[in-house]
């Protein structure tokens, strides 16, 4: 059955991620490798999302064979040295509770901000306070690297600006501006097309955005290129695992001073 206005399309895409510690990840890891055949992700940690995958995990150390910069914002959260795991179903049978589940949505943004809202984003005190100095420095050779992934899918915009676009849409997962209502929840969503985005690991696997409910996530080029997802197609992100709120969630709910809150808020699924 197939719902429209942001509502998940059904029986379809589906995705259980799980972070387990190191020791209970051994225990499982025995179980599950005696039933199926497990996918170890090699280059980037979502590999583990690739249709043809049933279960696959991710070690720590994948973050540094391509996403090193971007795996700064895993290494200073609380998920910092634990395992991800991945499965196409429930491993509640195993005596696991998933972080997220993940399915395609029909969801549609009302509203992408330009730059002069891209850069109020990131000058919101969440983000400001909770990136990794890391993320902050692009060697020259990873720019090269990101404005040609850029040019593949489309994005004519210099690299500047999709650097900008990126932390701005980190940053709407941290203190949200950009949103949408489902009763008295706001679901904050992706501010851009895939090649715009970056790390969207981060929000598909709640080490940012962990106290929302739901999340509306585009996901990036390496999502696309190493897990094939769809190109600029949104991802419903339900927590199951969910963060206490806190007060940058509750300040999301006043708008910015850019533009009026009905042109970027709409009701939800």
């Amino acid at each position: 059955m197939n719902q429209t206005d942001g509502q998940t399309v059904r029986n379809r895409y589906r995705r259980f991620s799980y972070w387990l510690e190191p020791g209970e990840f051994s225990m499982i890891i025995g179980i599950l490798g005696a039933e199926f055949v497990l996918h170890r992700a090699a280059k980037v940690l979502c590999e583990p999302l690739r249709g043809d995958i049933q279960i696959g995990y991710a070690l720590p150390d994948v973050w540094d064979v391509r996403c090193s910069r971007q795996g700064s914002w895993f290494r200073a959260s609380s998920k910092a040295k634990k395992i991800l795991l991945v499965s196409s179903f429930d491993l509640a049978g195993y005596g696991l509770q998933p972080e997220t589940i993940i399915l395609e949505s029909n969801f549609t943004p009302p509203w992408l901000p330009g730059k002069e809202e891209q850069l109020e984003l990131v000058r919101l005190s969440q983000y400001t306070s909770k990136r990794p100095s890391e993320w902050e420095q692009v060697p020259e050779p990873d720019k090269d690297r990101i404005l040609r992934q850029a040019r593949g899918m489309g994005i004519r915009d210099p690299i500047d600006q999709i650097l900008l676009s990126r932390s701005a849409n980190h940053a709407n997962f941290l203190q949200p501006r950009y949103y949408v209502r489902k009763e008295h929840e706001i679901l904050p969503y992706s501010i851009g097309r895939s090649g715009n985005v970056c790390s969207a690991c981060l929000e598909f696997f709640n080490i940012i955005g962990s106290e929302f409910r739901t999340k509306l996530v585009v996901p990036c080029v390496g999502a696309v290129l190493y897990a094939g997802m769809r190109v600029n197609k949104y991802y419903e992100v339900r927590s199951l695992a969910m963060a206490e709120p806190t007060s940058a969630s509750q300040e999301a709910l006043k708008p910015l001073r850019a533009s009026p809150l009905p042109s970027r808020e709409r009701q939800g699924p």
